[in-house]
This record gives structure tokens, C-alpha cells and sequence, in this order.
């Protein structure tokens, strides 16, 4: 077996760095003495069940680990957890599921509780199984084989706390209802598989009345007391009541276990690729009479017509719907542990706001969305533009220069039929690029891993060359893990840990030996190094971290002293919209928390970028948000007095940080919404007490 070494690779925005890259799975030597690249591994997932809480893989695997028993076979796929990746002793490997006895039964698509305690995983690619091991007992949660392997289940997730798991599922055994075969479902059970919810209320199910797969949902994802469960749907669903017929495209839901009600996130219905507005565009632009001739003479000669609207969509043409061509019904969504954040990814333009130095840019391609069920907020977290430094935008992508080197030497220039462009068929017209993968949301809710071949930093970006792409959400930092520059040597598949300093993903390349693993591919992962450099006092200090993120303190002096500090900070948003969109709001008190929320927020982003304790920023007492208008939001904070900055130091820092655009206030979650003609953000007053 192979020694995993570290491999120093990746680059930053702002410079190189030496991120910690190790291999988790490992070839088999047993598999094919003398040869490489025998057996395969994949889909890995992450807990903190390791010593001290260190983080361990659990993965599907063909390799036995040098296991030489006569009942482990290669040919099968099982369920391997290695731990101490990035710790100082040698690794452990445990076999958590596998064919002991020479049955030819696959274990695969395994995901984990947060301590490592229990394990879900598909048995044959049918049946869902759930590990217990302080037991070692495995429960079978559904029965694929009651129908003779015709009804199937896959797709499990589990709670972080081990205490509720999703799937999907086709079995209509489950509940007392008319599932079809094919018809897949999410369900939930928080029993082990004694009763099943499905996360679609009997209210939208339709059962029969549906033809196939016109009402479903997949993809389900749990928050982390299973309290909260994202999912996609393609149910008859809008503005709260069922419709008259069901929308193409795919929406993402939030469901809520306290009265299973769920929450529409996406709103996709009518803005869908229209074949005849595209076709009706191309007589526009060409004139009927030269369509005609070149046997475009209606919009039938389209197909599904994806190619225009994507064309026309990378072009600035379609910037309020986005291309319309790709929902998200074949990746999954993701959930913060306290269901406050979701993800989902589409080529729909989904983003409700943007900051205030951020430019429009189009949604041609499928890109991943961030939803705040909180403030109401969707967020782009990819773009389409080209860009090799943080919120510096040099313009929208050269999709011929991305696009023709690698297309067919048909499509391009001098040699694309006119009838291809036509068609806006030619490479220097359709992108082919995808913004991203796949993706994984951290269960803090603040990091995202994903996939990309057009990863922002890298100044090599290679047509289908998938690279492993770490975002900061609180900051906007961007961090390439991977950058192979070849589009044979994917890195796929990734995942999170859930404070999002670990990512894991499957590789068509050795990092550790400098070579590809093209025939089967292997698992690594990456330690990425987080903390606060601008305060040595900061319990989470670090001199020079990969992620810069906000300071913390253990203990905090109290603030004393007579005189404060008015900030009053002012921002984009239209508060009517945001609230419209917070997930399963009461109008009685939904108003007031949502407010709350929101300045909060404001003063976390203020506190953080001043590297200040937030115990240092608090929202001025008569706060009326019922004076907020669109584009009118004002947020009044006091900064008292404290013995870390005097008043007029920590006044000039923010008014500094306000007038240089690539500060981290700038930067932040919400003060990136910032007005640009605030003045002067700060005055200092005097007080009538010593503690305010």
C-alpha cells in the first residue's frame, strides 16, 4: 500500500499556496500484481469521528487494503472508512460494509453522521441500509427485493446527528398511497425505517393523476437535527396553491418536519427555454425567407432549442431569466446545519441581490445559487465573467477563445456552416463551459466545494477540466484547490466537512506521485488552513491563512469608558421582496425577526471586517425598519469605547475601509450592499453612563 505524503498544490487569488493535499484511497496491489490503476474509489463523504475529532472518509471502494481473504472480491464494491488523513500517525483503515461472503453484492453511495456513529448506504443500488456501529447492527430500511428489484431506492442522507435520514425512493410499500413505478419520491424516517414521510405534502401529491415523471422530488438533504430537509420537485406547485398544470422545469423546496409544510426557493415556472420566442428571434435577426433556404423554415428545425437560448443568454440578451435551459433536478441541493442556507444550482438567474461593485452578468450555463431562508437573499456564488483576482471583473467571457480550441474543427470560423450559425450552433456562439459541477454546502453554512472548469484564479482554464473550487461565503474568498490544466485529469465529486476547512473529491490524478489515474480513480483530500491574522489576541489567530475569516475571542474585556461611537451604514435591498421571500414567514412576528436578522447581520459584517469582538458593535436601541424603504435601508450601530481601539482609531479604520473597494467591508456578506455616496460613516459622542 502506498504511504500518503503531502503534496503542496493550488493557487490563491491573492498568491501561491502551500495547501495540504493527501490521498484517502489507495490503488490495490492485490488486484493486479505488477499493474497500476486496478481498482476504483469514490464518492467520499466526511465526519469528525477521528481522534480528538479529527476528520475520516467514508467511501466507496473495489480495494480489500491488502486484505488477501479469498471472500473479498474486487469485482465488488464496498464501504471503507479511513481516518488520521491529516494527523501525525499512520492512517486506519475499517471495512464497514462489505461481500464477506463471495455473494457479488455492491455497497456504495455511503453518507455519514457528523461523530461517524452511523452510516447509510445503498446495498446492489436498490435497497437502502442503515449501519449502526457501536452495535454493528445494520437495519434495512427498505426492501428492494420485496418487488423483485422493480421498485428501487438510492440517494441516502443522514441528519449530522445520526437521528433522521432521506432518500428517494420509488417503493409504494412505504406509504399507504399510489407511487408508480419509476415515480420517485423523497421520504424521511426518523425511526430507522418504522414510518416514512414523504417531503411532497398529500396536498401536492398527485399520485396517479400524474403522468410518468411529471410529479416527483429527489435529492433530498437534511439539516443537522433533521428538523429541516431541502429538495427538487417538479410537483404542481405555485404561490401556495396547486396549479393547473405542472411547470417543465424543476423547483428547489425547503420542507419543515414541525408541520411538514414546505417552501418553495426557486421560481422557474415561466421562464423555462421558450422554443418560439428563440425561433421568433432567429427570423428577427435573419429574416424568415434566409432561414427557409437553409431548412430553418420553423421551430421545429430547433430541437429543444437549449443552443439559442443558451447563446443568446451568454450574450446579455437574456439577463432576467438566464438561459432556462438546465433547473436543478440532476444535482443535489445542499443545507447548512441550522437549515438557514441552501444551494442549489441552475442556468436560471436565481440571484435576488448582488453587491454593490458586482456587475450583472449572464446565466447561460448551470451556476450554483446560495438561498438565505433567513433574510430572504439568493446569491450568485458563480459567474460568468472573467475574473483572476477578487472582484476585480474584466468583462464577460471570450466563449471563442474558451470555446473554439477544443470544438470541432466544423464549428469554427471558416469552416461553421451558415446553417450552424444560423442556429448560433458555431463555437465562438454556444458556451461550452460550466460554471460549475457539482457542490457541496458546509454544515456551518459557511463554505461551498464545487466543481468547475472555469474556476476564477486559474489563468489556464482548459474546456471540461474539472477543478476542485473552495468559496468563503461570509467574505467572497475564493480558494482553487486543484488546477491539473488538463481536461483528462478531472477532480469531481467533492465534499465538505462541516466546519469547511476539509474537502474531499474524487481524482483522475495522483497528487501525491505527480501522475494520472485515469483507468480508476482515487479519493484525496485537502486541508485548508483558516483564521484571523489581523489580531494575535484572537483565539483563532493565524499568521498567513489560506481563508481569512472573523476574529474570535475566548474572553472578551468589557467595554467601558464614557464615549461611543454612531455608525450609520446605509444599503441596496428592497426589504418588501426579502421578506416575501423568508422561508415560512408569520406575518405576526415575522416583520420583527426578520429585522432583527438583518441588522444583526450588518453588525456581524461591521465587527468582523474591523476585527473587533462583536461584543464591541451593538444595533442602536430605537432601530425602526418600519422607515425602510427599497434602496433606502439604514443601520444604525454604536461601537462603544473598549481597550482594544481608541474611538477616533476605530472611527478612521471603518471610514478608511468604506473608501477603499477591496476591503473586507466591502467584501461582506451584506455591507457589499453598501451605498457608494454614504459621506462619512461615523461621528463619536459622549454618554451619560459608562456602559452602553
Amino acid at each position: 500500500m502506498k504511504l500518503s505524503t503531502a503534496f503542496a498544490f493550488g493557487a490563491l487569488f491573492d498568491g501561491a499556496s502551500a495547501l495540504q493535499v493527501k490521498q484517502v484511497s489507495f490503488d490495490d496491489p492485490l488486484a493486479n500484481p505488477g499493474g497500476i490503476d486496478n481498482v476504483d474509489s469514490r464518492d467520499a463523504k466526511i465526519n469528525e469521528g477521528g481522534e480528538n475529532g479529527s476528520e475520516c472518509f467514508v467511501y466507496t471502494s473495489e480495494a480489500n487494503n491488502n486484505d488477501d481473504r479469498p471472500d473479498l472480491s474486487f469485482d465488488d464494491s464496498k464501504i471503507w472508512e479511513t481516518c488520521g488523513v491529516f494527523g501525525d500517525g499512520p492512517l486506519t483503515n475499517e471495512l464497514l460494509q462489505g461481500d464477506t461472503n463471495g455473494t457479488e453484492i455492491d455497497y456504495s453511495f455511503p453518507d455519514t453522521s457528523g461523530d461517524g456513529s452511523k452510516v447509510c448506504y445503498i446495498e446492489d443500488r436498490v435497497s437502502v441500509h442503515l449501519l449502526s456501529r457501536s452495535g454493528s447492527s445494520v437495519t434495512e430500511v427498505t426492501d428492494s427485493e420485496a418487488s423483485g428489484n422493480v421498485r428501487k431506492s438510492k440517494r441516502c442522507d443522514l441528519s449530522r446527528d445520526g437521528t433522521a435520514l432521506v432518500f428517494d425512493s420509488d417503493d409504494n410499500t412505504l406509504l399507504p398511497d399510489d407511487t408508480q413505478d419509476n415515480q420517485e419520491h423523497v421520504f424521511y424516517t426518523d425511526d430507522e425505517g418504522a414510518t416514512f414521510h414523504r417531503l411532497v405534502p398529500d396536498e401536492y401529491y398527485n399520485g396517479v393523476d400524474c403522468s410518468r415523471g411529471t410529479c416527483e422530488s429527489a435529492w433530498g438533504a437534511l439539516s443537522g437535527d433533521g428538523s429541516m430537509a431541502a429538495f427538487h420537485s417538479n410537483i404542481r406547485y405555485q404561490d401556495g396553491l396547486p396549479s393547473a398544470s405542472s411547470p417543465t422545469a424543476w423547483e428547489t423546496y425547503l420542507w419543515r418536519k414541525s408541520d411538514k409544510s414546505i417552501h418553495k426557493i426557486t421560481n422557474f415556472n415561466g421562464k423555462e427555454c421558450n422554443r418560439t420566442a428563440m425561433f421568433e428571434r432567429l427570423v428577427d435577426i435573419y429574416g424568415l425567407q434566409n432561414l427557409t433556404a437553409q431548412n430553418l423554415a420553423d421551430e421545429s428545425k430547433l430541437g429543444n432549442a437549449q443552443t439559442q437560448c443558451e447563446s443568446f443568454a451568454v450574450a446579455g440578451m437574456l439577463l432576467e431569466s438566464g438561459a432556462g435551459a438546465i433547473d436543478v433536478k440532476d444535482n443535489p441541493a445542499g443545507v447548512s446545519d441550522d437549515g438557514r442556507f441552501v444551494t442549489f444550482m441552475a442556468s436560471f438567474e436565481s440571484a435576488t441581490a448582488r453587491g454593490t461593485l458586482e456587475p450583472a452578468t449572464p446565466v447561460s450555463r448551470r451556476n450554483t445559487f446560495l438561498y438565505d431562508s433567513k433574510l430572504g437573499i439568493t446569491w450568485a456564488i458563480t459567474r460568468e465573467y472573467q475574473s483572476q483576482t477578487p472582484f476585480r471583473n474584466e468583462g464577460p467571457v471570450d466563449v471563442e477563445a474558451f470555446c473554439c480550441p477544443t470544438a470541432s474543427e466544423s464549428l469554427k470560423r471558416g469552416n461553421c456552416s451558415i446553417r450552424n450559425e444560423m442556429r448560433q450552433g458555431c463555437c465562438w456562439q454556444k458556451p461550452c463551459y460550466n460554471p460549475t459541477v457539482t457542490n457541496r454546502l458546509s454544515g456551518s453554512g459557511d463554505f461551498i466545494v464545487f466543481a468547475t472548469d472555469m474556476a476564477p484564479g486559474d489563468t489556464t482554464q482548459v474546456n471540461m477540466d474539472w477543478e476542485i473550487t473552495h468559496f468563503h461565503i461570509p467574505s467572497g474568498k475564493t480558494t482553487l484547490i486543484t488546477d491539473t490544466n488538463d481536461k483528462n485529469y478531472d477532480d469531481f465529486f467533492p465534499s465538505i466537512s462541516r466546519n469547511g476547512d476539509v474537502v474531499a473529491f474524487t481524482s483522475d490524478f495522483d497528487y501525491t506521485q505527480n501522475e494520472p489515474i485515469t483507468a480508476n480513480n482515487q479519493i484525496f483530500a485537502a486541508k485548508i488552513s483558516t483564521g484571523c491574522s489581523r489580531d494575535s489576541t484572537a483565539s483563532n489567530y493565524h499568521p498567513s491563512p489560506d481563508v481569512e475569516v472573523c476574529c474570535e475571542w475566548d474572553r472578551v474585556p468589557e467595554a467601558s469608558g464614557r464615549r461611543y461611537l454612531e455608525a450609520n451604514v446605509s444599503l441596496h435591498g428592497d426589504p418588501s421582496k426579502m421578506k416575501s421571500h423568508v422561508a415560512f414567514f408569520d406575518e405576526v412576528s415575522g416583520g420583527e425577526a426578520w429585522c432583527t436578522a438583518y441588522a444583526e447581520q450588518v453588525r456581524n459584517d461591521v465587527a468582523c471586517s474591523l476585527a473587533v469582538p462583536k461584543e464591541y458593535v451593538v444595533v442602536k436601541a430605537d432601530l425602526d425598519c418600519g422607515l425602510w424603504q427599497e434602496d433606502e435601508i439604514n443601520v444604525a450601530l454604536i461601537l462603544k469605547e473598549n481597550p482594544v481601539y481608541t474611538i477616533s482609531h476605530t472611527c478612521n479604520r471603518l471610514q478608511m475601509q468604506y473608501e477603499n473597494m477591496d476591503s473586507a467591508l466591502w467584501k461582506s456578506y451584506l455591507t457589499k450592499t453598501m451605498k457608494m455616496d454614504m459621506g462619512q460613516l461615523c461621528t463619536a459622542r459622549n454618554s451619560k453612563s459608562s456602559k452602553r
